[in-house]
């Protein structure tokens, strides 16, 4: 069950019978759009279920994945959702469509435990259990930085300007800070059923 309450409240204003996910040190299954309108969380059948905080109402069950979500974020401009799965994989959904504007594809060989959009919006940060990183650019759903699993924490930081990843190595013990490169908007990648990236020419 998920309770959602009211502050000052300790009652719950509402309970969601249908939640299917587990919360951890560092995951986050569910999720609340920055403009307070949305709630996400992992329903049945691996779908991703978005309701309406203000009517109560279901708005969207989004599906992609083929496994449980592992992690859940909403884009800045709360109208887009991002989802990490526990088989690897990574799906962006458009709300107002209620289809993937990025994905699904393998995104780590492991379970995305961690899934964070820059303050801009224009960058995804994901993590694996095993530690790995990659920092995704939204616009054409390149991967721009990519940390190998054994090398990283679970919870990297974005830094102040979400252009740089900075995280714990455990290889070597020293905190490390990745800038990205520029962010390049053209030539766009499509996404095709099977998952794989298909360059346009």
């Amino acid at each position: 069950r998920l309770h959602l309450f009211r502050p000052p409240s300790t009652e719950p204003e509402r309970t969601l019978e249908d939640f299917r996910g587990r919360f951890t040190e560092f995951t986050r299954m569910a999720a609340i759009s920055p403009d307070g309108r949305w709630l996400a969380y992992p329903g049945p059948d691996h779908a991703v279920q978005v309701v309406d905080l203000g009517s109560g109402e279901r708005h969207a069950s989004l599906t992609g994945l083929v496994w449980q979500v592992g992690a859940l974020a909403f884009s800045p401009d709360s109208g887009r959702v991002a989802a990490g799965g526990l088989e690897g994989s990574l799906v962006v959904w458009d709300l107002a469509s209620g289809a993937p504007a990025m994905g699904p594809f393998p995104a780590h060989s492991a379970a995305v435990n961690h899934v964070e959009y820059s303050s801009d919006g224009r960058t995804l940060l994901t993590t694996a259990h095993a530690g790995g990183l990659r920092l995704w650019n939204v616009a054409n759903g390149r991967s721009m930085i990519s940390i190998p699993e054994a090398e990283s924490t679970a919870a990297p930081l974005l830094a102040r300007d979400d252009r740089a990843v900075v995280f714990w190595n455990l290889r070597t013990g020293d905190i490390e800070r990745h800038p990205a490169p520029p962010l390049a908007e053209s030539d766009p990648v499509r996404w095709h059923g099977g998952g794989r990236p298909v360059e346009r020419r």
